[in-house]
């Protein structure tokens, strides 16, 4: 089998080795940006909110908390809920859905923090976080594969070491 899909599955062991390399850079601010909230909503949209759903478990069992997910469409529902005890963890693939950058506008406007998962340093989510994740795994030309692989990683090492 040679078809794209299956090489960019073949690269995702590599992909899991960055990440965890990458990791130690950022999760001392992330550990201090996490420190005494009492909420962490999580939200995506496709495969970047599936990847949300993946990581109720470990943020239950290794931080004690339990995440509020929802679909970034959504954010005007949840905003009520979101205070300054509140962290937000965006994911977005290419930080430049509809959904997400509108989010990012409504968490900037209320001046919201917030961590931004994505491929795309330069989107306007990887401009907007106030914690930027870089995903770092190169161009995607079929279904998410790498992305969605190391979105779950960082999701789980945020959650054990948060």
């Amino acid at each position: 089998m040679s078809s794209k899909m299956y090489q960019e599955i073949l690269e995702q062991p590599e992909v899991l080795r960055q990440v965890l390399n990458n990791f130690t850079n950022i999760s001392q601010v992330l550990k201090s940006k996490l420190k005494n909230k009492t909420r962490l909503f999580l939200t995506g949209t496709g495969a970047s909110l599936n990847a949300c759903y993946g990581s109720i478990h470990p943020f239950i069992k290794l931080m004690g908390m339990y995440p509020i997910i929802f679909p970034a469409a959504e954010t005007q529902v949840y905003l009520p809920l979101i205070d300054k005890n509140s962290f937000v963890i965006v994911l977005s693939q290419s930080g430049e859905s509809y959904e997400t950058k509108q989010l990012c506008s409504i968490l900037k406007e209320n001046d919201i923090p917030f961590c931004g998962i994505t491929n795309e340093p330069e989107s306007t989510l990887g401009r907007s976080a106030t914690v930027l994740i870089d995903l770092k795994v190169g161009t995607e030309v079929s279904s998410a594969t790498k992305t969605h692989t190391a979105s779950l990683l960082y999701l789980y090492l945020i959650s054990l070491f948060g």
